[in-house]
């Protein structure tokens, strides 16, 4: 009896952490909070039977990761190596599938850590460098367009964690990799250029969060500094 009540107290105790862990160290917008929170529990409790079987497969929320951005790039080499950019595309979709199943396998296994999250942030924008690669490869953007996207989407996400470090996480954020993904599926099974002007459209729209992430982190330094 005593064993049991001690594990249930554990546990509670343990995802306690978990959701302070992720409150003080996550990526999300303010405004993102509560939704994400509903979703990864829906999400969680779907994919519980697979996250039971992982874990006594030894399997770790890295492990996955790691796993979904190999894909990605073994997609990406495929691709360029026999000229067919539907290889990129299947791979770049089962890298957002495991991407998705990182962070419930971490909460699952209440391994949460600054480690993990270095390492999952580190795979998602290795995925997304791969996808604006595929879509320069395949003249779909320039290289000017593949440089500022990539190179604005991995400072925003930078700054976010920044700020949700401090406490002072942006109101609201758009994230384009989902769209920049749809946009490039559409476009090679159906051979438009929808991408062409969404990364030019998301390129503006990071650039200004970017400001945004950079006058926030401004006020949260002279509250704390003047």
């Amino acid at each position: 009896m005593y064993c049991k009540i001690g594990d249930k107290t554990s546990k509670i105790l343990e995802n306690a952490k978990v959701k302070l862990f992720e409150k003080s160290h996550g990526v999300y917008a303010a405004g993102e909070m509560k939704i994400m929170t509903k979703f990864q529990k829906w999400k969680d409790s779907f994919f519980a039977p697979l996250m039971r079987l992982l874990t006594k497969c030894g399997v770790s929320a890295s492990v996955i990761s790691i796993l979904g951005v190999l894909i990605a790039i073994s997609g990406l080499f495929l691709s360029i190596t026999y000229g067919n950019p539907r290889y990129f595309v299947v791979a770049i979709w089962i890298h957002f599938f495991l991407d998705g199943l990182d962070g419930s396998l971490a909460r699952y296994q209440y391994k949460m850590t600054l480690r993990g999250m270095f390492i999952d942030t580190a795979c998602d924008l290795t995925g997304v460098i791969a996808c604006s690669e595929a879509l320069y490869y395949f003249h779909y953007i320039s290289a000017q367009s593949a440089l500022f996207f990539t190179a604005l989407y991995v400072l925003v996400t930078i700054m976010a964690l920044v700020l949700g470090a401090v406490n002072t996480p942006y109101p609201f954020i758009v994230r384009p990799r989902l769209f920049v993904f749809i946009s490039l599926t559409i476009d090679i099974f159906s051979g438009t250029a929808f991408s062409t002007p969404l990364v030019e459209i998301l390129t503006v729209i990071l650039s200004m969060f970017c400001i945004q992430g950079f006058l926030l982190l401004g006020k949260h330094l002279n509250r704390h500094f003047a």
